[in-house]
């Protein structure tokens, strides 16, 4: 454990350090403390002013807290990969995975919107708004999932599954009408 302070003291004070990290890693993972290291580096995290090495630890810090079922805490980690660069493909890919592994499906859907966003390619963007509208719908969010579905009539207007979705909306929410217009 004395070592394992030591070295963890040592990478406060030099992150860029490679060696000083490789060999805290290795000594963590040998001996257990994987919550100390992932606490060394959420606090240097907060403490660094190169957004690059924050990334890199944030991702470190996570992926560690996701293998050790810390759901909550590896979601903050990834969250803040997400802050510093929205498009980071691994802390989106690493919170959609805990999202679905938990059936946590608001932060599915704020995944989903966020992928939605960053999606231009029109068949995959398509998926993202139908399982998007599905999980509002699940959250019994209609008129979030409606108005999602109508994004995709954006895209294909004869879509015939989100026609057929929205149809059942609208009648579940008795406003056929507006399905009409």
């Amino acid at each position: 454990e004395a070592a394992v302070e030591h070295l963890a003291e040592a990478f406060r004070l030099d992150p860029y350090r490679e060696s000083i990290q490789n060999e805290l890693e290795s000594v963590t993972e040998e001996y257990g403390f994987d919550e100390t290291i992932i606490e060394v580096y959420r606090g240097l995290i907060e403490e660094l002013g190169d957004p690059r090495k924050m990334v890199e630890l944030a991702i470190e810090a996570g992926s560690r807290a996701k293998a050790l079922e810390s759901y909550d805490l590896a979601v903050e980690c990834f969250s803040h990969v997400l802050e510093l660069e929205p498009e980071n493909r691994t802390a989106l890919d690493a919170i959609e995975q805990i999202a679905r592994e938990t059936g946590d499906i608001e932060s599915l859907v704020d995944v989903l919107e966020h992928r939605a966003d960053l999606t231009f390619e029109d068949e995959k963007r398509r998926e993202i708004l139908f399982e998007l509208a599905e999980s509002y719908e699940q959250l019994d969010r209609r008129d979030d999932a409606i108005r999602t579905l109508r994004q995709i009539l954006v895209l294909d207007e004869s879509d015939e599954d989100v026609l057929s979705k929205l149809a059942k909306l609208y009648r579940e929410e008795g406003r056929t009408h507006e399905y009409l217009e």
